[in-house]
């Protein structure tokens, strides 16, 4: 570190544009926002080296500071800054990796930091006129060392530890998304209203660390929302990729997901997977967004996943840009009680997914037509959520469903994801209706089969479905809560 008071630093605003250029102790005195750097060292243990400032120092005496920070001098970036200081403090030389550009704000020294990270097992040359000591750290050495630390450190060890978990529901539209008007931006061709489904999640951890020397996507059963059969592993890492460029990161990160039910049958789990991992990867990267905000960021890696970022009754609205086309709620989980039983009729895969079977769309002579009718359907479906009209709601959403099998039906090349045991139970549900049960199915890009019911008439459902031996699980669902953070990782 250089010892003179008149070198010049670089004041900045909170956008980090430049705005002066003065000497160190004026803008120490005025406290203003100036350009430093932190560097952190790793050896191959993973340990942190820390340095222990001189008891004479004017700020944070007898403290662990990084393993390298300084000023950034008039003329420089901060990554010479950065190549100047490891130089000068401990005789080293290496490829930095910038890690993050934050304000980091004690009290009279204002700082607009920037972090990056370098592996070195050392020797190292020690200005011993700055530093008592430096030596390596492991990272739980240093928690226990938390009030001898300076507030860079504890930045530092945040970006060590970006680890987040969150939980996201599925959810099942009662007016449906087929078709996209932009394929990059995954904006609908038409709205679509939904609810978020109680008992139908995925959870997924996901941690930003320069211990990864790649991006890792484990599964941890066979039944997640990653799979090559319907969200490849790249189309996960291009996610991150966009969580990465908002905050401005290189980290690379490990993501590990679970599902509690099967996968590519129709049951949406791209749209918890990616709810969940783009609530996740956020919180870890540092983001706080808004509802709004990360709904759109989901959106772009699964078009239906941003229905599933609010709860209760959704609506996606058809936007014709990027911050226009996003879900919001309409009206909360408690707001009727209503269920949404699914009938598991194969636990097969559907052969072709979702994104690249909607590609075709508008081949189909009868999209046209559908696209005509989608503004006054989504008009209809919430009025008859707002009005509790069952019977409406339940006529249209059976219709709809055929309707989106139709155009599935005449497009090429055609999709046919019904089983035997769809086409069984759609019929069968009409028979029940007339045996006085009301209730209505709906059916999404899958063979497995929702039915919408009253819960007051969840257990009279159940009780027909059970008579029927090719369903193979029943799982009831309410309105639920959106996705949400959780306290317990996956590793």
């Amino acid at each position: 570190m250089k010892s003179s008071a008149q070198d010049l630093v670089t004041v900045v605003n909170e956008k980090d544009e430049v705005l002066n250029h003065l000497p160190r102790s004026q803008a120490h005195k005025k406290g203003l926002l100036h350009r430093t750097i932190g560097v952190i060292i790793l050896n191959d243990q993973g340990q942190i080296l820390l340095q222990k400032r001189v008891k004479n120092k004017d700020t944070f005496p007898d403290m662990y500071t990084v393993s390298a920070s300084g000023h950034v001098d008039f003329g420089e970036s901060y990554e010479q800054a950065a190549k100047r200081e490891i130089w000068e403090e401990l005789g080293i030389k290496g490829e930095l990796k910038f890690l993050k550009t934050l304000i980091n704000d004690p009290p009279e020294h204002r700082q607009m930091q920037s972090f990056y990270l370098i592996r070195n097992n050392g020797p190292f040359k020690l200005q011993y006129e700055e530093v008592s000591e430096a030596r390596f750290f492991t990272i739980a050495e240093v928690k226990k060392i938390l009030p001898k630390l300076t507030p860079t450190v504890k930045i530092a060890l945040e970006l060590l530890e970006m680890k987040a978990t969150a939980i996201a529901p599925t959810n099942i539209a009662f007016t449906k998304y087929w078709g996209k008007k932009n394929e990059a931006l995954r904006l609908p061709e038409n709205g679509s209203i939904s609810m978020t489904l109680s008992n139908l999640l995925t959870t997924t951890t996901v941690e930003f660390s320069p211990k990864y020397k790649k991006d890792e996507v484990t599964l941890l059963t066979s039944e997640v929302g990653f799979d090559s059969s319907e969200v490849s592993t790249d189309r996960v890492i291009k996610h991150l990729d966009r969580v990465r460029e908002m905050v401005g990161i290189s980290l690379k990160a490990k993501v590990v997901s679970n599902n509690n039910f099967p996968m590519g049958t129709g049951l949406s789990s791209s749209a918890s997977g990616f709810a969940a991992l783009s609530v996740a990867a956020a919180k870890a990267a540092g983001l706080t967004l808004s509802e709004k905000d990360l709904s759109i960021l989901t959106r772009q890696g699964s078009g239906s996943a941003c229905r599933s970022i609010p709860g209760g009754f959704v609506e996606w609205l058809d936007g014709n840009t990027s911050d226009t086309s996003y879900a919001k709620q309409i009206f909360p989980p408690n707001y009727w009680t209503i269920a949404d039983v699914v009938a598991l009729v194969s636990t097969g895969k559907k052969e072709v997914s979702s994104s690249l079977g909607m590609k075709s769309a508008t081949s189909s002579p009868f999209m046209k037509l559908r696209l005509s009718r989608m503004k006054q359907k989504n008009k209809q479906v919430k009025e008859f959520i707002k009005n509790r009209d069952f019977k409406a709601l339940g006529e249209l959403t059976e219709q709809e469903a055929l309707e989106l099998h139709t155009i599935m039906l005449t497009q090429y090349p055609p999709l046919i994801y019904w089983t035997p045991g769809t086409l069984q139970i759609m019929k069968l549900v009409s028979h029940w209706r007339k045996e006085g049960i009301p209730v209505y199915f709906t059916i999404n890009t899958g063979q497995d089969i929702h039915l919408i019911v009253e819960q007051k008439n969840v257990d009279k459902v159940k009780a027909k479905l059970k008579k029927l031996d090719f369903v193979k699980e029943i799982i009831v669902n309410t309105p639920g809560e959106g996705t949400r953070l959780s306290s317990n990782h996956l590793f």
